[in-house]
């Protein structure tokens, strides 16, 4: 009973600090994580297993290879291209970043990946544009999650169609099987529409600026850096385009091949 009143004790604080936000929310959460260790709550392998998840790592690990990649003259050279392309129209920008999403969702077996891939540029082309990431970044992120995978035949799902008639036919059903284009034209319809939702409806829900400010965006738009030496510029997309490869043809798994590649980058 103790325990729980302890458990209670520190949820309230944590709400409290959210609340307030006198200090970082992450700092927040840290700070209570922490208290539930010390107090004999929940142990630390239990506290950390979250930090464990392949997904984590995978997300973050990506994350430092697409800031090695942003760091280059590369992004800032693509991103001038497709501006000058679509004459920096805000939608045919965001459609351009969605279509692209989308087919690289047919390709890279992890969702976090896909969608990390793009952000560099986004944020980029955002910044150039005098607009907040938040206002392209969320239906990118759309894209990348209900876009990819949508055509079968290539996908990470190509011979899920024999699992599913290894259940019709554990049942005894033998009328109808399950083929590897059974799927496809019905994701590839919610796609299309998925899309064009993502392109020309959700921009107008969203806000001109989020609610609470993007400090760290706006810190390091402000921070000028050199660029970087012609040997590091090259390995700057040269190992992001490896990571690709590699998460394309699956010859490890994607959080292994992310964090080598974080490695590499750091």
């Amino acid at each position: 009973m103790e325990q729980m009143y302890i458990c209670l004790a520190i949820f309230v604080l944590m709400v409290v600090l959210f609340l307030t936000n006198k200090i970082p929310m992450a700092f927040s959460a840290m700070i209570a994580m922490l208290l539930l260790i010390v107090t004999g709550c929940i142990d630390y392998e239990t506290a950390l297993g979250t930090f464990g998840s392949t997904t984590v790592i995978t997300m973050a690990s990506m994350y430092i290879v697409a800031a090695g990649l942003s760091r280059t003259q590369m992004i800032s050279k693509m991103s001038n291209a497709l501006l000058k392309a679509t004459s920096g129209s805000f939608t045919k920008v965001l459609a351009t970043y969605v279509v692209a999403t989308t087919i690289l969702g047919q390709f890279v077996p992890s969702i976090i990946a896909t969608f990390v891939m793009v952000t560099p540029m986004v944020n980029n082309t955002c910044e150039k544009m005098g607009i907040s990431p938040s206002k392209m970044i969320f239906p990118v992120a759309i894209a990348s999650v209900s876009c990819s995978f949508l055509f079968i035949p290539i996908t990470p799902y190509a011979a899920d169609y024999v699992m599913y008639n290894g259940y019709l036919e554990s049942y005894g059903w033998y009328d109808t099987a399950f083929t590897i284009w059974t799927d496809t034209p019905a994701l590839m319809i919610t796609g299309i529409v998925t899309m064009i939702v993502a392109i020309f409806v959700i921009p107008k829900l969203l806000p001109d600026q989020p609610d609470v400010e993007i400090g760290e965006i706006k810190h390091r738009a402000m921070k000028k850096q050199e660029p970087l030496s012609p040997v590091r510029e090259v390995l700057g997309y040269g190992i992001f385009a490896v990571v690709i490869i590699c998460l394309m043809t699956g010859i490890l798994p994607a959080w292994e091949v992310t964090m080598i590649g974080a490695v590499l980058v750091v």
